[in-house]
């Protein structure tokens, strides 16, 4: 095991043992090193079966242990693997948790008060909660909060708060799902020409990802240079999403690299300088994915 500080960055940075509720790296598990071992590092006791690591898991949430009774939240919340779905339980052990300061406790318990599908809605409270857990720096809460602000559901919606948190998140550079998550997000605010969101975009609830309807604007000469500074924005940030796997960025991408390719060449393909190839393979990726709109 390295000897590195770990990042407290998001619900994936630390590996817990159920034994002795003591911690790994993330990096160190996805390297293999965990399942090669027989005992704890920690305390020296034998690696659990799954069904005693629950057990283990439910004895430490009794006695008050935070992130384990963040997990009982979590799992009581949606259900599976030996947890009933039970919504009661679940917010029970969140607002335990949440009351330790736990920031994956206070991003599953904000999310579903804002949400109100489960428990009665207090989007005030969630979006506290969110606040409180981004600034504790759990990057999922940071992208969540940016989302709540492009959506404004019962408070005010505000675009440059939505942008610095997507910036703040994108900060994350050992969080990849995150920091591709808020370069979509941070594209897609400047595919947009006047920098506003508006009829172009739809938020899904997922991570503050966006979706663009196909714009039908056309452009004008004296545009040119406000499109154009805003396009490779645009770009930079989408290719960075879409070089990190995330395969809803590459349709919004083909459609900025034909944008700008207009703007640039104002639409005539010279030899060697035509985006269509290029633009054609970005949007089948995400059209494969099964996005309607690529």
């Amino acid at each position: 095991l390295c000897l590195e500080d770990m990042p407290m960055a998001s619900n994936r940075s630390v590996v817990r043992f159920s034994c002795c509720g003591k911690g790994c790296c993330r990096d160190c598990n996805l390297q293999g090193t965990i399942h090669k071992l027989m005992k704890c590092p920690m305390c020296r006791a034998d690696i659990p079966t799954e069904r005693k690591g629950i057990k283990q898991m439910k004895a430490l949430a009794k006695k008050g242990v935070a992130f384990a009774q963040a997990e009982e939240g979590y799992k009581f919340l949606y259900g599976g693997n030996g947890y009933p779905l039970d919504v009661k339980q679940a917010v029970k052990f969140l607002e335990l948790a949440s009351e330790q300061n736990n920031p994956k406790a206070m991003r599953f318990l904000g999310h579903t008060l804002y949400e109100g599908k489960l428990v009665t809605q207090d989007v005030q409270r969630g979006l506290s909660l969110t606040r409180e857990a981004a600034n504790l720096g759990n990057v999922e809460s940071r992208l969540y909060l940016g989302m709540l602000y492009v959506l404004g559901n019962g408070h005010t919606r505000d675009i440059p708060k939505a942008i610095h948190n997507y910036t703040i998140a994108y900060g994350y550079n050992h969080e990849t799902h995150a920091q591709a998550g808020a370069a979509q997000q941070l594209g897609m605010y400047h595919f947009n020409i006047d920098g506003q969101y508006g009829k172009e975009f739809k938020a899904s609830m997922y991570y503050g990802e966006a979706v663009p309807i196909l714009m039908q604007k056309q452009y004008k000469e004296q545009e040119s240079y406000d499109c154009y500074s805003s396009m490779i924005l645009s770009k930079h940030y989408l290719s960075i999403a879409a070089g990190k796997g995330l395969k809803k960025a590459c349709f919004p991408l083909a459609l900025v690299l034909m944008d700008l390719h207009y703007v640039q060449y104002h639409g005539i393909d010279a030899p060697g300088h035509s985006v269509i190839p290029e633009s054609m393979h970005l949007a089948l990726k995400t059209a494969n994915d099964g996005e309607p709109e690529a």
